[in-house]
């Protein structure tokens, strides 16, 4: 259960994306990985050990969603997918990294792998592996939900639309966005509240001919600072 848009302005690209899992499971702010020729800087999911979003310094970013297809629950975690990712330096070796896995050990998923130059989605399914390729077109956004998909995910994308026509592809866009509390409608929309999850934080990419940044979030401090002066922040010069 996670949400996560993507904008391009002049030759910057911006990813974004709120994590949603249990109130009592643990992560942790991000940190380097790796040694510097080839780490990455991505927050930590404590409980199994990986993570669902990083950048590394030759400019690729990723990020994984759940899927929720009917199929087997898997042996290994999810989080394990976004760091093979990234050992990566281009972004068809990414697709390749990801597809090389021993996919029937984990659980349903969808890994974005994005660049400057375009953006891949890797879709395992439980029983089969799909890859799809596009360049970068206007803004998008991606959802996951494991209750009522299809209506949350429409209300979502309608939401951001509708965010979109009154402040144009923008920060303000952005933190209007995945800042979104709804009175009554908590389980619909992007910074989520429901019974057994809710979203635990967020994390920023921004991509850049010269650098890549990480910018994280806590849930309290994305919605009180509206995105802005990050609670941390990872610099990586592009290789």
């Amino acid at each position: 259960m996670c949400t996560l848009t993507v904008l391009r302005s002049c030759d910057a690209l911006t990813l974004t994306m709120n994590r949603d899992d249990a109130p009592s499971r643990p992560e942790a702010p991000p940190r380097r990985w790796g040694d510097d020729g080839r780490g990455f800087a991505a927050p930590v999911d404590c409980e199994a050990g990986g993570t669902w979003i990083g950048v590394n310094a030759a400019g690729l970013a990723a990020c994984l969603l759940n899927r929720y297809d009917d199929a087997p629950k898997g042996t290994r975690s999810r989080g394990d997918v976004v760091p093979a990712a990234l050992n990566t330096s281009k972004l068809d070796s990414a697709c390749a990294a990801v597809e090389a896995l021993a996919l029937r050990g984990y659980s349903p998923f969808t890994c974005l792998i994005v660049s400057l130059d375009g953006a891949a989605c890797i879709d395992w399914t439980g029983a089969q592996c799909r890859k799809r390729e596009f360049h970068h077109p206007t803004p998008w956004m991606m959802t996951s939900s494991s209750w009522r998909f299809e209506a949350v995910s429409a209300w979502r994308q309608a939401l951001f639309e509708d965010i979109l026509v009154r402040s144009q592809p923008s920060h303000a866009a952005l933190s209007d966005f995945h800042c979104a509390i709804r009175d009554g409608e908590e389980a619909w929309a992007p910074m989520m509240r429901r019974e057994n999850a809710h979203t635990k934080s967020v994390t920023q990419i921004i991509l850049s001919p010269q650098d890549a940044e990480l910018r994280y979030w806590t849930r309290d401090d994305a919605i009180e600072r509206r995105l802005d002066n990050p609670a941390h922040a990872i610099r990586l010069a592009r290789a």
